[in-house]
């Protein structure tokens, strides 16, 4: 299925931030990865996430509404979000993915 990057969430925006990063053993289980508490969630753990931003070169900015913003060295329009860590995952996933992702379907209800 087809999504914005910018509409990516929870274990879709994941998804795609493991397939930018080359993390296939977090996509290619045969299990229901995304449902297991231990999952790739870059999105929602600065375990996984932190050293993306730091990988990526990621700055992370607050913008007077309170939403996270996110923006890459060199690359790419800045990204306002409501945490930093969706703000930085999306960034990075726009940034070497583009504007709109190829996200299995099971996914995007999660």
């Amino acid at each position: 299925m087809r999504v914005k990057t910018s509409e990516l969430e929870g274990a879709a925006l994941d998804w795609a931030v493991a397939k930018t990063v080359k993390a296939e053993c977090y996509f290619t289980a045969d299990i229901e990865w995304w449902k297991s508490p231990h999952r790739f969630a870059a999105s929602s753990s600065w375990m996984f996430g932190g050293p993306l931003i730091e990988r990526y070169k990621v700055g992370l900015l607050f913008a007077m509404n309170g939403k996270a913003c996110s923006v890459m060295a060199g690359k790419g329009l800045p990204v306002y979000e409501a945490t930093p860590l969706i703000a930085a995952m999306r960034s990075i996933v726009a940034a070497e993915l583009g504007d709109e992702v190829d996200v299995p379907e099971e996914l995007c209800s999660e």
